[in-house]
């Protein structure tokens, strides 16, 4: 219902502008550190379900979900989304992991798959807004949590007639 609801209120410019965007998003980029005296490289690239396929929404939410992905992008990070749950998976040359930090620095000879979670539907059991800064300069991440005004949102879900448990699962954060 909420996919034919919002089929309904988007404009046809906003409707061909989101069919125009690529579904895989590469960004590489060269700067010089203070110093000039070396080249500090940032590659990421930016998808919203997964890198592997991502037509085809694949959930990534545990480190057997992610283990496969990495070997869909050659950049240091990539940035996912879909499952609404803020995770970071590493993979070095001892293994896979998880960072449970909401901030930490991107290491050298390490690959990092990174959802920043959502603002518009945290699905973690934490009802708070969640999304992620990069400085990709300092190659540093910060997700970060902010508090919204969910009753507002709720009541304007209700009012646009989509289902109730659109606005009431945002109270929980699910």
């Amino acid at each position: 219902e909420a996919c034919e609801w919002t089929a309904r209120v988007l404009s046809p410019e906003n409707l061909a502008y989101l069919k125009a965007l690529p579904l895989k998003r590469t960004e590489n980029r060269e700067q010089r550190t203070e110093s000039d005296s070396c080249i500090l490289t940032s590659d990421f690239c930016i998808v919203h379900s997964s890198p592997s396929d991502p037509e085809k929404w694949i959930y990534i939410t545990s480190i057997e979900d992610a283990i496969g992905e990495f070997e869909f992008f050659d950049e240091d990070v990539c940035f996912v989304g879909h499952s609404h749950v803020p995770i970071t998976f590493t993979k070095t040359d001892k293994g896979y992991g998880i960072i449970q930090n909401s901030e930490f620095r991107i290491q050298n000879s390490v690959k990092y798959i990174i959802n920043v979670g959502s603002v518009g539907q945290p699905r973690d059991f934490d009802s708070r807004a969640s999304y992620g800064l990069y400085d990709t300069g300092k190659r540093e991440i910060k997700i970060i949590r902010v508090e919204y005004d969910i009753e507002s949102t709720q009541t304007k879900i209700l009012n646009a007639g989509l289902p109730p448990f659109l606005a009431y699962r945002l109270e929980e954060g699910r």
